[in-house]
């Protein structure tokens, strides 16, 4: 007799459990996810980004994406990025109503906050947690919501993004072949080098005459082409490692290198001693940035090898 009570309370227990599982599996079928309104990437003029106690914004001036605190150029591939993660958001799934937000990458240290903006009326705010194991969804939540969400695509390699890495460091741009003259003034000696073109001619009486690209120095002679092309690339795109903040052109003394390009347009750069005792890299100023930078040490280097062999074959 004892065992067949036993046996009847197992039977109700496992019913119990099964109809506690479909009722849950119900409500979760016919839960109402929180309508997302459309948004277009042009409506949006200003993204703040807020992680724990670092903060930034990226805020649209002119026709020119900087970056603040500080004002700085954005690089515009990454904020297009952003920019429609935050448009583009759609919530595929209601995943948790617990509160437990560590395990999604929503609490207060690890959320990245979005608040987006057309001009000063705010467009789209939401928390953005970790990606999930798809790799294609993220988990997020959304303001005086307590339920985390999974939403549509990686939002977090968009959005999760330091001040650094938003900066566009390009601080010089040109193309080589419009570069007519150049000018180094350093330390060790000065030079001054003008493009022109060489005539040449086939052993075949009847070909035409064809010219060849070469470079003179200021007394007339002809100068090593590879070495001066080598100095023009490193400078045709040239990145800094950072920006110096807080001070201006005017808080530099006399550079230890100075280059100016002539071409198309006037291009000037400067390099300094280093900024502080223990980094690697130059201070420099360039007629294309409005900051001061620091160049790597390793491009400093390879300009400078460039420069000493220029100004080494002049004084040979």
């Amino acid at each position: 007799m004892k065992g067949r009570k036993e046996y009847i309370i197992v039977i109700l227990l496992i019913i119990s459990l099964g109809v506690f599982i479909w009722k849950d599996r119900t409500d979760q079928l016919h839960y109402q996810l929180p309508d997302i309104q459309p948004l277009k990437t042009s409506n949006i003029s200003r993204i703040e980004l807020e992680k724990g106690n670092a903060a930034l914004k990226i805020e649209k001036t002119g026709q020119e994406w900087v970056v603040h605190p500080g004002q700085f150029p954005a690089q515009v591939g990454k904020v297009r990025r952003a920019l429609q993660a935050v448009a583009d958001l759609q919530l595929t799934a209601l995943v948790s109503e617990s509160g437990h937000y560590e395990r999604y990458g929503l609490d207060q240290n690890s959320a990245v906050h979005v608040r987006a903006y057309k001009d000063n009326k705010q467009v789209r705010s939401l928390y953005v947690g970790k990606t999930a194991s798809s790799a294609s969804n993220t988990y997020v939540r959304l303001p005086d919501d307590p339920a985390v969400y999974l939403a549509q695509s990686n939002l977090r390699v968009a959005l999760d993004r330091d001040k650094n890495s938003f900066l566009d460091k390009t601080v010089l741009s040109f193309s080589p072949a419009d570069i007519e003259k150049i000018k180094i003034v350093a330390n060790n000696g000065r030079a001054q080098f003008s493009h022109s073109q060489r005539k040449t001619t086939d052993q075949n009486a009847t070909a035409s005459p064809s010219s060849v690209s070469i470079w003179k120095d200021a007394s007339g002679d002809e100068a090593d082409k590879d070495t001066i092309d080598g100095l023009l690339n490193r400078l045709a795109d040239l990145r800094c490692q950072r920006f110096i903040e807080d001070v201006t052109a005017d808080d530099f003394p006399e550079p230890l290198t100075h280059i100016v390009l002539q071409g198309a347009d006037n291009l000037e750069l400067k390099l300094f001693p280093k900024v502080l005792p223990e980094e690697d890299g130059t201070a420099a100023l360039s007629s294309q940035s409005k900051y001061p930078f620091v160049l790597s040490a390793s491009n400093t280097q390879r300009l400078i090898t460039h420069i000493d062999e220029l100004l080494r074959d002049k004084n040979d």
